[in-house]
């Protein structure tokens, strides 16, 4: 292809990636559909915090809900347990993370791939608001996705959803509890069944 941003067009390889590839599913999410679904809870939760007078970049957090996960056209979802089993593994993979996200966005002007690999490296070195609001929406997509599941009847799905929960618990923030709540009680409707 003589114009290099058509093969940047073109890539679809995240709508390729299957997340979860180890748990029996009613049906598959990759890796696109879970970025959809974290950026659009990401605008939701900058609208939460704009209407209580927060301020927030949501340009930036927008932008980082879409390259969050551009790495995994690469690595593939790497199961979460494995990935922090151990401290050197989630070393290395970080590494060679860090060198292929390049590629992610090769095809683009220059200005707009160099944009791009800085807030990928900027969501996962930062500590920023707009780089929690990301992850609180990655965790509440993770969240959503397996309470479909278990509303399907897919019982293989609880442990992840406890283990999301549990992570989402250890925020900084009030604003959050209230949707933690909701989920709780949508839990335990669902587990009573």
């Amino acid at each position: 292809m003589e114009n290099k941003i058509s093969q940047f067009i073109l890539n679809r390889r995240l709508a390729q990636v299957k997340r979860y590839h180890n748990t029996p599913l009613q049906q598959n999410e990759n890796v696109a559909e879970h970025t959809f679904y974290v950026t659009i809870i990401a605008r939701a939760l900058c609208g939460l915090l704009e209407e209580s007078g927060t301020k927030i970049n949501t340009l930036e957090v927008m932008e980082k809900a879409m390259v969050h996960d551009m790495e995994e056209m690469f690595s593939g979802d790497i199961l979460q347990p494995f990935k922090y089993s151990d401290p050197e593994l989630k070393h290395l993979l970080d590494k060679i993370n860090e060198k292929s996200i390049e590629k992610a966005f090769e095809g683009l002007p220059d200005k707009l791939a160099v944009h791009f690999k800085s807030l990928w490296s900027d969501y996962h070195e930062s500590g920023k608001i707009e780089d929690k609001i990301v992850k609180i929406a990655d965790r509440l997509s993770l969240i959503a996705y397996c309470i479909e599941q278990i509303k399907l009847g897919n019982r293989f799905m609880i442990e992840i959803l406890e283990n999301g929960l549990r992570q989402l618990k250890n925020h900084e923030f009030e604003w959050l509890n209230p949707i933690i709540s909701d989920i709780e009680t949508e839990k335990k409707k669902l587990l009573e069944r």
